[in-house]
């Protein structure tokens, strides 16, 4: 039995999503998180190193800094030190997110522990600004870190409460050991009052950030639905002749710039009006359908882009390191339709569903047009479908016949 994802478990009813929905939303949080990491790596470089300036710049200028010129220097080192960690945490993150975006499986433990990294260093900077560095003020500054710390990433509502009353624990002791009596009462009091304020503004932040992760999703999904309607072939399931032009574009712009060979191949069912009018149309469509099956599943295999094109012709594109291979690709695509085993007694190439195919090689780094490609695979298919169940290839060095399987 498959363990439940906690997480998953702890967050999905506190946000009222419907638990799938809440994973599908978790994943398109994943990567708003990892580009919060970025902003909080740059933003706290950038300020560390203007604090490492402000204390440095007026000790080396001798400016009275209150007796305090060599510790001036020292926490202008510490600043810089703080620095290049904050660097290294920038690229660290920034190699991540480019690892995730090029579709590399990141770590959730991982980006959670970098959020509760960045967590903690807001939560401490806070206190040294409001208690080590301030001890006969107010932590007015610490409340304010405290309430927006969260705000920058997507986390699960139990981790949200466990991070926030850690860091009012942490406060508190800092604060009780650091200031006088009637100083760290008020802290105490103002902490108490913030901290439900926190976790509200927290939690309607979280809120909306699920909400607006859902109707993103929602909105994905309608957009691949009608892409899919406008680009696949209903009765086949193959890509339909709009999205064969414009991946031919892609392929031909491509091939410009790689060191392969462009192939483009058309594919004709032989006699396929005699088989309509023996069986019927609805026959046919069958057909078609088998025939559409057969060649997705080899697509799938070999990595070929496959399109229905019209009526009973299909087209192939492909990029091709060594030409010799393409032989034994067309014999493969021949008896793979053959395998099908559709009886056709009005052929007459074969006593099953034949194929014919015209193949047109474009050499490497072509700049010629789609049209003239297409047209010669077409001329290639027009002389193959002269002599059926046959293959005529168009190559750069010549012209080569394939027979089909007997």
């Amino acid at each position: 039995m498959k363990k439940p994802n906690h997480s998953v478990y702890y967050a999905w009813r506190y946000y009222m999503l419907k638990r799938e929905d809440y994973e599908k939303c978790i994943k398109k949080e994943f990567t708003h998180n990892l580009s919060g990491l970025r902003l909080i790596g740059i933003w706290c470089t950038l300020l560390s190193l203007a604090f490492s300036l402000v204390i440095a710049v007026p000790s080396i200028a001798h400016v009275n800094y209150g007796g305090l010129f060599e510790r001036g220097l020292k926490a202008s080192g510490f600043y810089l030190l703080v620095t290049a960690g904050f660097l290294f945490f920038t690229a660290f993150t920034w190699h991540k997110y480019n690892q995730y975006k090029s579709g590399k499986q990141i770590s959730n433990l991982l980006i959670y522990t970098l959020v509760i990294l960045s967590y903690a260093t807001i939560i401490l900077s806070g206190i040294y600004l409001g208690v080590w560095s301030n001890p006969n003020g107010h932590a007015v500054i610490f409340m304010v870190f405290l309430v927006s710390a969260l705000s920058l990433s997507s986390t699960p509502p139990l981790l949200n409460l466990s991070l926030t009353l850690i860091a009012a624990i942490v406060f508190a002791v800092s604060t009780i050991t650091t200031k006088d009596y009637e100083m760290w009462i008020y802290d105490i009091m103002n902490l108490l009052a913030i901290i439900p304020i926190a976790l509200i503004f927290n939690w309607h932040i979280n809120v909306y950030k699920m909400s607006a992760a859902l109707n993103t999703i929602m909105l994905e999904e309608e957009r691949d639905n009608y892409h899919d309607q406008s680009t696949v072939d209903e009765l086949t399931g193959l890509k339909n002749r709009r999205d064969f032009m414009r991946k031919f574009e892609r392929y031909l712009s491509s091939n410009r710039e790689k060191d392969n060979f462009l192939c483009l191949a058309i594919m004709d069912i032989d006699y396929f009006k005699n088989y309509n009018d023996y069986y019927g149309h609805p026959e046919g469509d069958k057909c078609l359908h088998s025939v559409g099956e057969a060649l997705k599943c080899f697509s799938e295999r070999t990595g070929i882009y496959i399109a229905r094109i019209g009526g009973e012709e299909f087209a192939f594109l492909w990029f091709e390191e060594d030409k010799s291979d393409l032989t034994e690709i067309i014999s493969q695509v021949h008896q793979l339709i053959r395998t099908l085993y559709i009886p056709h007694p009005s052929s007459l190439a074969a006593p099953y569903i034949s194929i014919s195919i015209g193949v047109h090689v474009s050499k490497r780094g072509t700049y010629d047009s789609t049209d003239n490609i297409y047209h010669m695979a077409d001329l290639a298919l027009y002389e193959a479908k002269e002599k059926r169940n046959f293959a005529i290839i168009f190559d750069t060095d010549g012209k080569k016949h394939i027979p089909g399987p007997s």
